[in-house]
C-alpha cells in the first residue's frame, strides 16, 4: 500500500495574498531616539499654543500632532502647564533676557539719551521676532488651577526693575520728582510696546503706517510721557 503523500509545509509568506512577496513586506517601525520624540512634542505643542491657546489647546493634540503617545508627552513633560513652561514662557523669558543683556552692552551714555532711537527700536524688534510666543502668553492663566508648573519671570522681573531704576535716575539727575509711580509707568510702557506689535492689524484696520512711523510716535510717547522735562527738551522732535 502506497503511503500518504506528506502536505506540504507552507510557510507564513507563502500565505500572504497575490502580489504580497517578501520584497513587500512592511519594513520594522524604527524606534524614535529620545530627543527626537522631545523635539517633536516641543515642536507641536508651540504650534498649537500659538494657535489656540493655553487653554484651547490639549495634551492629546499636542501628542497626536507629534506621532506620539500622550503616555510619552506626560512622561518627558509632566503635563500641560510644565510643558507651556518649557516650549513658550522659557523661551520669550530667554528673549527679553538677551535684549536686556543687549541694552547694557550699549552703555550708560546711550540709555541715558531719551532721544536715542535704537533703544525703542529694539524693544519693538524683541516683540516683532516673538509674536507667536507673545500671543500664547497673552491667552495663559498666572494660575493654573493646581497643574504643575510656574510662569517663569526672574528675567521678566529683573528687566522691570533695571529699566525702571535708569528711569529713576534720570528724575534724580534732573533734580525733579516723578508725578507718578515709575515702576507702573515702565511696565505699561513695555505693554503699550508689545501691543503695537500683537494688535496691529486690529488697531490699523482701516490704514497701514510704516513702521519707522509707528517707533517715531512711540519713542514721543515713552520720552513725553516717561522722561523728566529737561531730559525732553534735548529729545529731537
Amino acid at each position: 500500500m502506497q503511503s500518504p503523500v506528506p502536505s506540504p509545509q507552507v510557510s507564513e509568506l507563502d500565505k500572504a495574498a497575490p502580489g504580497q512577496g517578501p520584497q513587500d513586506a512592511k519594513p520594522p517601525r524604527q524606534r524614535r531616539s529620545r530627543e527626537d520624540v522631545i523635539a517633536r512634542i516641543r515642536d507641536a505643542a508651540a504650534a498649537l499654543f500659538a494657535e489656540k491657546g493655553y487653554d484651547g489647546a490639549t495634551t492629546r493634540e499636542i501628542a497626536k500632532r507629534a506621532a506620539v503617545s500622550e503616555t510619552l508627552l506626560f512622561r518627558h513633560f509632566g503635563g500641560k502647564a510644565a510643558l507651556f513652561d518649557h516650549v513658550i514662557c522659557v523661551p520669550f523669558e530667554a528673549a527679553i533676557r538677551e535684549f536686556a543683556q543687549r541694552r547694557e552692552a550699549l552703555g550708560d551714555d546711550v540709555v541715558l539719551n531719551s532721544g536715542e532711537p535704537s533703544i525703542y527700536a529694539s524693544v519693538y524688534e524683541l516683540f516683532e521676532g516673538n509674536t507667536a510666543l507673545l500671543g500664547a502668553l497673552m491667552t495663559a492663566p498666572l494660575r493654573r488651577n493646581g497643574e504643575a508648573g510656574s510662569l517663569p519671570s526672574a528675567s521678566r522681573l529683573s528687566f522691570f526693575r533695571e529699566a525702571t531704576a535708569q528711569q529713576m535716575s534720570l528724575y534724580r539727575q534732573s533734580g525733579e520728582e516723578p508725578p507718578f509711580d515709575v515702576g507702573i509707568a515702565t511696565r505699561l510702557s513695555f505693554g503699550m510696546m508689545a501691543a503695537s506689535v500683537l494688535f496691529h492689524d486690529w488697531l490699523f484696520p482701516d490704514f497701514e503706517p510704516g513702521r519707522g512711523e509707528i517707533l517715531a510716535t512711540l519713542r514721543k510717547l515713552l520720552t513725553r510721557g516717561l522722561m523728566p522735562s529737561a531730559t525732553q527738551s534735548q529729545s529731537p522732535d
